[in-house]
């Protein structure tokens, strides 16, 4: 292989490389986007319970 000093010739590599990604990453949720409709959560959190309530005990 020979090093790419060219410029133009690094940034059209870098703009298909680029475009490779978006197709990639367009197939990916196109995919996967159905399978997940209304199933909207944020990574890392738990689903928030409401406290449990207690009666007052007689003592």
């Amino acid at each position: 292989m020979f090093p790419y000093t060219d410029p133009q010739t690094r940034l059209d590599l870098y703009h298909q490389r680029n475009d490779e990604l978006r197709r990639e990453a367009a197939a990916y949720r196109l995919a996967h986007g159905s399978a997940r409709a209304g199933r909207h959560r944020r990574f890392g959190r738990a689903a928030r319970k409401a406290p449990a309530v207690r009666a007052p005990s007689a003592s």
